[in-house]
């Protein structure tokens, strides 16, 4: 707690520093916790948390040769699911908070897993698909990148 604090401290005495308290994005973030919460009935982390993995298996597998199809579906999947879960979740102490929120967290990276995988039109290393089923050596020097532009997650290659 100490260490927080002090941290909370020499952060307000940098320059630049902006209060985020009131930021509409942590006003939801709040509310969204304070929802898991609340809730009497639902459904437990660990549920979420298996059927992330049994999407994630089924349609982003290494073993199953990946293509736009089976990537869309699972992407798909996944959205639905997180709208599903985020009024379903509940949870009754901060450890299944904690527990919660972290299933939340690798739906969403599975999610952009996934959307990274769609993006990359070729077949290198493990990542195999059927519908691009060679390697594009233009490709060798670039990193795939995902970022949030306007509300939209956007993929892009650029040079290591």
């Amino acid at each position: 707690r100490i260490a927080g604090e002090n941290a909370a401290e020499y952060v307000k005495a940098v320059d630049g520093y902006v209060d985020i308290a009131d930021a509409p994005e942590i006003r939801e973030a709040q509310e969204f916790y304070s929802s898991l919460m609340e809730r009497k009935e639902g459904s437990y982390w660990e549920e979420l948390n298996h059927a992330v993995q049994n999407i994630m298996r089924d349609y982003a597998s290494i073993e199953t040769p990946r293509s736009e199809t089976l990537l869309s579906c699972g992407v798909y999947y996944l959205e639905e699911l997180d709208q599903i879960a985020r009024k379903r979740i509940k949870c009754a102490n901060s450890h299944e908070l904690m527990r919660a929120l972290e299933a939340f967290d690798i739906l969403a990276l599975g999610r952009l897993i996934l959307l990274s995988a769609l993006a990359r039109k070729e077949s290198r290393g493990l990542h195999k698909r059927v519908d691009y089923p060679y390697t594009n050596p233009l490709w060798n020097p670039l990193s795939m990148t995902i970022q949030k532009v306007d509300g939209k997650d956007c993929t892009e290659m650029k040079k290591i």
